[in-house]
Protein backbone atom coordinates (compact mmCIF):
# COMPACT_ATOMS: atom_id res chain seq x y z
CA UNK A 1 0.00 0.00 0.00
CA UNK A 2 1.28 3.48 -0.90
CA UNK A 3 1.04 5.98 1.97
CA UNK A 4 -1.53 6.26 4.75
CA UNK A 5 -5.14 5.62 3.82
CA UNK A 6 -7.54 8.50 4.38
CA UNK A 7 -11.10 9.65 3.72
CA UNK A 8 -11.83 9.59 -0.03
CA UNK A 9 -9.30 6.87 -0.88
CA UNK A 10 -10.43 3.46 -2.10
CA UNK A 11 -8.77 0.09 -1.52
CA UNK A 12 -9.14 -3.23 -3.31
CA UNK A 13 -8.54 -6.55 -1.58
CA UNK A 14 -6.98 -9.74 -2.86
CA UNK A 15 -10.55 -11.07 -3.24
CA UNK A 16 -11.53 -8.26 -5.61
CA UNK A 17 -13.66 -6.38 -3.08
CA UNK A 18 -13.50 -2.58 -3.42
CA UNK A 19 -13.95 -0.39 -0.32
CA UNK A 20 -14.09 3.35 0.35
CA UNK A 21 -11.89 4.42 3.25
CA UNK A 22 -13.55 6.19 6.20
CA UNK A 23 -11.77 8.78 8.28
CA UNK A 24 -8.11 9.20 9.09
CA UNK A 25 -7.64 7.08 12.22
CA UNK A 26 -7.19 3.34 11.75
CA UNK A 27 -6.11 0.42 13.97
CA UNK A 28 -2.49 -0.73 13.60
CA UNK A 29 -2.14 -2.96 10.54
CA UNK A 30 -5.68 -2.29 9.34
CA UNK A 31 -7.80 0.22 7.40
CA UNK A 32 -11.37 1.07 8.34
CA UNK A 33 -13.35 1.05 5.11
CA UNK A 34 -16.88 0.36 3.84
CA UNK A 35 -17.60 -2.08 1.04
CA UNK A 36 -18.69 -0.30 -2.16
CA UNK A 37 -18.31 -2.80 -5.07
CA UNK A 38 -18.01 -6.57 -5.22
CA UNK A 39 -17.71 -9.03 -8.15
CA UNK A 40 -21.15 -10.27 -9.15
CA UNK A 41 -22.28 -11.64 -12.51
CA UNK A 42 -25.67 -9.91 -12.09
CA UNK A 43 -24.10 -6.48 -11.54
CA UNK A 44 -24.35 -3.51 -13.89
CA UNK A 45 -20.69 -2.40 -14.03
CA UNK A 46 -17.83 -4.05 -15.85
CA UNK A 47 -14.09 -3.49 -15.64
CA UNK A 48 -11.43 -5.56 -17.37
CA UNK A 49 -13.93 -8.33 -18.09
CA UNK A 50 -15.22 -8.58 -14.49
CA UNK A 51 -18.78 -7.56 -13.61
CA UNK A 52 -19.36 -5.74 -10.31
CA UNK A 53 -22.36 -4.80 -8.22
CA UNK A 54 -22.53 -1.57 -6.23
CA UNK A 55 -23.86 -1.82 -2.69
CA UNK A 56 -25.49 1.25 -1.13
CA UNK A 57 -26.73 1.09 2.47
CA UNK A 58 -24.32 0.68 5.36
CA UNK A 59 -26.36 -2.17 6.79
CA UNK A 60 -26.27 -4.10 3.51
CA UNK A 61 -22.51 -3.65 3.30
CA UNK A 62 -21.91 -5.22 6.69
CA UNK A 63 -24.46 -7.98 6.03
CA UNK A 64 -22.67 -8.97 2.82
CA UNK A 65 -19.33 -9.20 4.62
CA UNK A 66 -20.82 -11.15 7.52
CA UNK A 67 -22.16 -13.73 5.09
CA UNK A 68 -19.21 -13.93 2.72
CA UNK A 69 -16.05 -12.47 4.32
CA UNK A 70 -16.60 -12.52 8.11
CA UNK A 71 -12.86 -12.24 8.70
CA UNK A 72 -13.00 -8.63 7.46
CA UNK A 73 -15.33 -7.43 10.22
CA UNK A 74 -14.70 -7.27 13.94
CA UNK A 75 -15.72 -5.54 17.12
CA UNK A 76 -13.37 -2.64 17.81
CA UNK A 77 -12.93 -1.88 21.53
CA UNK A 78 -11.67 1.66 20.88
CA UNK A 79 -14.71 2.68 18.81
CA UNK A 80 -17.13 0.34 20.62
CA UNK A 81 -18.53 -0.72 17.25
CA UNK A 82 -18.47 -3.61 14.83
CA UNK A 83 -16.54 -2.32 11.82
CA UNK A 84 -15.07 -3.59 8.59
CA UNK A 85 -11.32 -3.38 9.20
CA UNK A 86 -9.20 -4.53 6.30
CA UNK A 87 -5.75 -5.98 7.11
CA UNK A 88 -2.96 -4.26 5.20
CA UNK A 89 -1.81 -7.69 4.07
CA UNK A 90 -5.12 -8.15 2.20
CA UNK A 91 -4.91 -4.85 0.28
CA UNK A 92 -3.91 -5.32 -3.36
CA UNK A 93 -4.48 -1.80 -4.71
CA UNK A 94 -4.60 1.59 -2.98
CA UNK A 95 -6.52 4.12 -5.10
CA UNK A 96 -5.51 7.74 -4.39
CA UNK A 97 -7.73 10.58 -5.69
CA UNK A 98 -5.09 13.22 -6.50
CA UNK A 99 -2.83 10.68 -8.21
CA UNK A 100 -5.67 9.36 -10.37
CA UNK A 101 -6.88 12.84 -11.34
CA UNK A 102 -3.37 13.67 -12.55
CA UNK A 103 -3.33 10.44 -14.59
CA UNK A 104 -6.71 11.32 -16.11
CA UNK A 105 -5.49 14.80 -17.05
CA UNK A 106 -2.50 13.28 -18.87
CA UNK A 107 -4.51 10.52 -20.57
CA UNK A 108 -5.37 10.75 -24.25
CA UNK A 109 -8.74 9.55 -25.53
CA UNK A 110 -10.71 10.31 -22.38
CA UNK A 111 -14.39 9.43 -22.54
CA UNK A 112 -17.05 12.12 -21.75
CA UNK A 113 -17.30 11.45 -18.01
CA UNK A 114 -13.52 11.43 -17.57
CA UNK A 115 -13.22 14.65 -19.57
CA UNK A 116 -15.96 16.33 -17.52
CA UNK A 117 -14.19 15.24 -14.33
CA UNK A 118 -10.93 16.84 -15.46
CA UNK A 119 -12.67 20.00 -16.70
CA UNK A 120 -14.62 20.45 -13.47
CA UNK A 121 -11.49 20.00 -11.36
CA UNK A 122 -9.58 22.47 -13.54
CA UNK A 123 -12.32 25.09 -13.33
CA UNK A 124 -12.43 24.85 -9.55
CA UNK A 125 -8.66 24.91 -9.01
CA UNK A 126 -8.17 27.86 -11.35
CA UNK A 127 -11.04 29.90 -9.93
CA UNK A 128 -10.09 29.15 -6.30
CA UNK A 129 -6.36 29.53 -7.00
CA UNK A 130 -5.38 26.35 -5.20
CA UNK A 131 -2.63 23.88 -6.19
CA UNK A 132 -3.69 21.07 -8.50
CA UNK A 133 -2.45 18.53 -5.97
CA UNK A 134 -5.06 19.86 -3.50
CA UNK A 135 -7.89 18.25 -5.46
CA UNK A 136 -8.62 14.71 -6.62
CA UNK A 137 -11.29 12.42 -8.05
CA UNK A 138 -13.02 9.81 -5.92
CA UNK A 139 -16.08 7.57 -6.27
CA UNK A 140 -16.72 5.35 -9.27
CA UNK A 141 -14.41 7.30 -11.60
CA UNK A 142 -11.48 6.67 -9.25
CA UNK A 143 -11.84 2.90 -9.54
CA UNK A 144 -12.99 2.72 -13.17
CA UNK A 145 -16.48 1.46 -12.38
CA UNK A 146 -18.57 4.40 -13.53
CA UNK A 147 -21.60 4.28 -15.82
CA UNK A 148 -22.72 6.97 -18.29
CA UNK A 149 -25.00 8.36 -15.55
CA UNK A 150 -22.43 8.38 -12.73
CA UNK A 151 -21.79 11.44 -10.59
CA UNK A 152 -18.60 13.48 -10.72
CA UNK A 153 -17.10 13.02 -7.25
CA UNK A 154 -14.22 15.32 -6.34
CA UNK A 155 -12.33 15.78 -3.10
CA UNK A 156 -10.30 18.74 -1.81
CA UNK A 157 -7.51 18.44 0.77
CA UNK A 158 -6.61 20.86 3.56
CA UNK A 159 -8.57 23.46 5.52
CA UNK A 160 -7.17 26.48 3.70
CA UNK A 161 -7.71 25.12 0.19
CA UNK A 162 -11.15 23.76 1.13
CA UNK A 163 -12.36 27.09 2.47
CA UNK A 164 -11.12 28.83 -0.67
CA UNK A 165 -12.99 26.32 -2.81
CA UNK A 166 -16.16 26.63 -0.75
CA UNK A 167 -16.14 30.40 -1.11
CA UNK A 168 -15.44 30.16 -4.85
CA UNK A 169 -18.29 27.71 -5.49
CA UNK A 170 -20.89 30.31 -4.55
CA UNK A 171 -19.52 32.68 -7.17
CA UNK A 172 -19.20 29.99 -9.85
CA UNK A 173 -22.79 28.79 -9.30
CA UNK A 174 -24.03 32.33 -10.05
CA UNK A 175 -21.68 32.92 -12.99
CA UNK A 176 -23.52 32.46 -16.33
CA UNK A 177 -20.17 31.58 -17.94
CA UNK A 178 -19.67 28.62 -15.59
CA UNK A 179 -21.20 25.18 -16.19
CA UNK A 180 -21.44 24.63 -12.40
CA UNK A 181 -25.07 25.03 -11.37
CA UNK A 182 -27.26 24.35 -8.32
CA UNK A 183 -29.88 21.62 -8.59
CA UNK A 184 -33.14 22.57 -10.28
CA UNK A 185 -36.48 21.26 -9.00
CA UNK A 186 -36.18 17.97 -10.90
CA UNK A 187 -32.64 17.45 -9.63
CA UNK A 188 -33.76 18.00 -6.05
CA UNK A 189 -36.64 15.53 -6.43
CA UNK A 190 -34.30 12.92 -7.88
CA UNK A 191 -31.81 13.49 -5.06
CA UNK A 192 -34.58 13.14 -2.48
CA UNK A 193 -35.70 9.81 -3.93
CA UNK A 194 -32.11 8.53 -3.79
CA UNK A 195 -31.48 9.78 -0.23
CA UNK A 196 -34.67 8.23 1.09
CA UNK A 197 -33.19 4.77 0.50
CA UNK A 198 -31.24 5.09 3.74
CA UNK A 199 -32.05 8.49 5.30
CA UNK A 200 -35.62 9.32 6.32
CA UNK A 201 -36.74 12.95 5.88
CA UNK A 202 -39.87 14.80 4.82
CA UNK A 203 -39.57 16.46 1.41
CA UNK A 204 -40.31 19.90 2.85
CA UNK A 205 -37.49 19.54 5.40
CA UNK A 206 -35.19 18.20 2.69
CA UNK A 207 -35.81 21.21 0.42
CA UNK A 208 -35.21 23.68 3.24
CA UNK A 209 -31.57 22.65 3.60
CA UNK A 210 -30.62 21.13 0.23
CA UNK A 211 -31.49 24.22 -1.85
CA UNK A 212 -28.69 26.22 -0.25
CA UNK A 213 -25.89 23.64 -0.33
CA UNK A 214 -22.84 24.52 -2.45
CA UNK A 215 -20.99 21.20 -2.41
CA UNK A 216 -23.50 19.55 -4.72
CA UNK A 217 -25.21 20.41 -7.98
CA UNK A 218 -24.71 19.78 -11.68
CA UNK A 219 -21.87 20.30 -14.12
CA UNK A 220 -22.79 20.12 -17.81
CA UNK A 221 -25.87 18.16 -16.87
CA UNK A 222 -24.06 15.66 -14.63
CA UNK A 223 -24.50 15.52 -10.86
CA UNK A 224 -21.39 16.52 -8.95
CA UNK A 225 -20.41 16.27 -5.29
CA UNK A 226 -17.33 17.89 -3.78
CA UNK A 227 -16.00 16.51 -0.50
CA UNK A 228 -13.81 18.77 1.64
CA UNK A 229 -11.44 17.12 4.13
CA UNK A 230 -8.60 18.12 6.41
CA UNK A 231 -5.03 17.38 5.42
CA UNK A 232 -3.22 14.48 7.08
CA UNK A 233 -0.92 16.96 8.85
CA UNK A 234 -3.95 18.59 10.50
CA UNK A 235 -5.05 15.35 12.19
CA UNK A 236 -3.28 15.38 15.55
CA UNK A 237 -4.81 12.37 17.30
CA UNK A 238 -3.97 8.74 16.59
CA UNK A 239 -5.70 5.44 17.18
CA UNK A 240 -6.22 4.91 20.91
CA UNK A 241 -5.77 8.54 22.00
CA UNK A 242 -9.54 8.71 22.42
CA UNK A 243 -11.93 5.93 23.40
CA UNK A 244 -15.61 5.85 22.51
CA UNK A 245 -18.62 4.32 24.25
CA UNK A 246 -22.03 3.88 22.62
CA UNK A 247 -24.81 4.99 25.01
CA UNK A 248 -27.99 4.70 22.95
CA UNK A 249 -30.29 6.63 20.63
CA UNK A 250 -31.85 9.98 21.39
CA UNK A 251 -33.73 12.76 19.63
CA UNK A 252 -32.80 16.28 20.67
CA UNK A 253 -33.72 19.88 20.06
CA UNK A 254 -30.81 22.32 20.05
CA UNK A 255 -29.30 25.48 18.58
CA UNK A 256 -26.23 25.44 16.34
CA UNK A 257 -23.50 27.49 18.03
CA UNK A 258 -20.90 27.27 15.24
CA UNK A 259 -21.04 26.06 11.62
CA UNK A 260 -17.43 26.54 10.50
CA UNK A 261 -16.70 22.80 10.51
CA UNK A 262 -19.96 21.86 8.80
CA UNK A 263 -18.41 21.87 5.32
CA UNK A 264 -15.85 19.15 6.06
CA UNK A 265 -16.11 15.37 6.14
CA UNK A 266 -16.47 14.45 8.93
CA UNK A 267 -18.70 17.45 9.67
CA UNK A 268 -19.07 18.84 13.19
CA UNK A 269 -21.74 21.10 14.69
CA UNK A 270 -21.14 22.44 18.21
CA UNK A 271 -24.55 22.93 19.83
CA UNK A 272 -26.17 24.73 22.78
CA UNK A 273 -29.56 24.87 24.52
CA UNK A 274 -29.82 21.09 24.15
CA UNK A 275 -33.12 19.43 25.15
CA UNK A 276 -33.68 15.66 24.84
CA UNK A 277 -37.13 14.97 23.38
CA UNK A 278 -37.71 11.24 23.81
CA UNK A 279 -35.56 9.98 26.70
CA UNK A 280 -33.08 11.05 29.34
CA UNK A 281 -29.63 11.75 27.95
CA UNK A 282 -26.27 13.04 29.13
CA UNK A 283 -25.40 16.56 27.99
CA UNK A 284 -24.46 16.48 24.30
CA UNK A 285 -21.81 18.95 23.17
CA UNK A 286 -21.76 18.46 19.41
CA UNK A 287 -23.23 16.65 16.42
CA UNK A 288 -20.87 14.71 14.13
CA UNK A 289 -21.33 12.78 10.89
CA UNK A 290 -18.94 10.97 8.56
CA UNK A 291 -21.49 11.10 5.72
CA UNK A 292 -21.36 13.90 3.18
CA UNK A 293 -25.15 14.25 3.10
CA UNK A 294 -25.06 15.86 6.56
CA UNK A 295 -22.53 18.53 5.54
CA UNK A 296 -23.93 22.10 5.24
CA UNK A 297 -27.07 20.84 6.96
CA UNK A 298 -27.52 23.74 9.40
CA UNK A 299 -26.11 27.19 10.02
CA UNK A 300 -25.05 29.10 13.12
CA UNK A 301 -27.92 30.16 15.41
CA UNK A 302 -30.47 27.93 13.65
CA UNK A 303 -32.71 25.74 15.80
CA UNK A 304 -32.64 22.09 14.86
CA UNK A 305 -34.04 18.68 15.74
CA UNK A 306 -31.67 15.74 15.35
CA UNK A 307 -31.84 12.02 16.03
CA UNK A 308 -28.89 9.65 16.23
CA UNK A 309 -26.60 7.68 18.52
CA UNK A 310 -25.13 9.21 21.66
CA UNK A 311 -21.42 8.51 21.89
CA UNK A 312 -19.23 9.23 24.89
CA UNK A 313 -15.73 10.43 23.99
CA UNK A 314 -13.09 9.69 26.59
CA UNK A 315 -9.75 11.49 26.32
CA UNK A 316 -6.78 12.03 28.62
CA UNK A 317 -7.95 15.46 29.74
CA UNK A 318 -11.74 15.44 29.25
CA UNK A 319 -14.82 13.35 28.65
CA UNK A 320 -17.86 14.55 26.73
CA UNK A 321 -20.79 13.28 24.66
CA UNK A 322 -21.68 13.81 21.03
CA UNK A 323 -24.48 12.77 18.70
CA UNK A 324 -23.44 10.62 15.71
CA UNK A 325 -25.53 10.77 12.53
CA UNK A 326 -25.53 8.53 9.49
CA UNK A 327 -25.23 5.01 10.83
CA UNK A 328 -28.97 4.25 10.63
CA UNK A 329 -31.79 5.09 8.26
CA UNK A 330 -33.76 6.98 10.93
CA UNK A 331 -30.89 9.37 11.72
CA UNK A 332 -31.74 12.94 10.77
CA UNK A 333 -30.93 16.61 11.31
CA UNK A 334 -33.63 19.12 10.34
CA UNK A 335 -33.85 22.88 10.69
CA UNK A 336 -37.00 24.12 12.45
Amino acid sequence: MTGRAQEGDFIETDSGLIFDVKGFIHPPGHVIAFLRYFPDQTGDRTREGITYRKIYSLGARLNYLEENFPELIQYDEIFDRTLSEIPLSRIKIHYQPSVHLHCLAERHGKDPIEQDTVNLANEITEAARIPQKAIGVTGSVLVGLYTPDSDLDLICYGSEASRQVYSTLERLRLDPESAIEPYDEKGLRDLYRFRRKDTEMRYSDFLKVERRKRLQGTYRGRDYYLRLIKDQAEIKSKYGDLRFKQIGRVTIKAVISDDRESIFTPCTYPIKEVKPLDRQSPLIREIVSYRGRFCEQAKKDESIIASGEVEQVVGKSETYCRLILGNRKNDFLTVI
